[in-house]
């Protein structure tokens, strides 16, 4: 709305008295569908505020201020479902990122829980029965969700050589290492000192 336009309504709004402007006959209703662009050259700009984020004194002016074209907006937090829950797959990436060998979700998770007695076992009478510090059952999916605690134990329980071997009754498939380039004039001892170093 062009600025002459907006300062006759304000004159023409302030000369009617608050009870005609509190009337719902005199309202009018606009719908608003928020689209994400470049800024146009609009009639008339909305900011969104979030209701949460003012202060007692600014949400006062804004609701004060709301004739002017400010939305004030309240955003409604709905609750997650296995919010921080990991699947079999994600707990052996994760085991495996914090380790120096491989971490199957096939071999070393199952015998992880069976070892931790996260759960109980596959076809058990009430498949609730888990240690909740480590694993949940989700009733809805039917399957079985590790926490971000299990995830702990098992680098602290097999995350070394020694400790996979005992936790887990074989030697560990170590990870591939890549080489570092080689630097001109660089001896082996070197690449390699290099590669420990960093490690």
């Amino acid at each position: 709305m062009p600025k002459r336009a907006r300062d006759l309504v304000t004159k023409f709004e302030a000369a009617i008295g608050p009870a005609l402007l509190d009337d719902l006959r005199y309202d009018y209703r606009v719908r608003l569908v928020p689209i994400i662009r470049s800024k146009t050259e609009a009639d008339l700009e909305i900011n969104f505020v979030k209701l949460d984020e003012l202060s007692e004194d600014e949400r006062r002016t804004k609701v004060e201020a709301g004739r002017l074209g400010t939305l004030i907006e309240k955003v409604k937090h709905v609750e997650v479902s296995d919010k921080d829950k990991l699947l079999p797959g994600r707990v052996a990436r994760l085991v495996e990122d914090r380790v120096p060998f491989e971490f199957s979700a096939s071999h070393e998770h199952a015998v992880m829980w069976r070892r931790l007695e996260a759960r109980p076992a596959t076809g058990a009478p009430d498949p609730r029965a888990t240690d909740a510090k480590y694993c949940i059952y989700s009733e809805v999916f039917g399957a079985y969700v590790y926490t971000p605690a299990c995830v702990r134990k098992i680098v602290k329980e097999s995350g070394t050589v020694e400790k996979h071997r005992s936790f887990f009754g074989k030697e560990p498939r170590m990870k591939a290492v890549t080489p570092f380039p080689k630097q001109p004039g660089a001896s082996e001892a070197c690449d390699m000192q290099q590669y420990c170093k960093s490690a």
